[in-house]
């Protein structure tokens, strides 16, 4: 059986997948994502980060530095 490659989610290093998703496991399984698990733990959290709902301060930052990017390209 030929073992596929994919790159890490968080590095980008080539690593080869676990056959067993978090589901079938009942836990998340860094191997399926990720080529270590310091890379897994980084990725969680970034999905943690995600899906946490967003505060009136983080959407206003975000409103801020959409604009700046706007009115940069047309002054440009």
């Amino acid at each position: 059986m030929r073992n596929i490659t994919e790159p890490c989610r968080v590095c980008g290093k080539p690593f080869v997948p676990c056959g067993k998703s978090s589901a079938e496991i009942g836990a998340f399984n860094y191997r399926e994502v990720s080529c270590s698990p310091d890379c897994g733990q980084i990725y969680l959290q970034r999905v943690i980060n995600a899906r946490q709902p967003k505060t009136v301060e983080d959407i206003a930052t975000e409103v801020t530095k959409n604009s700046k990017k706007v009115a940069k390209k047309q002054t440009k």
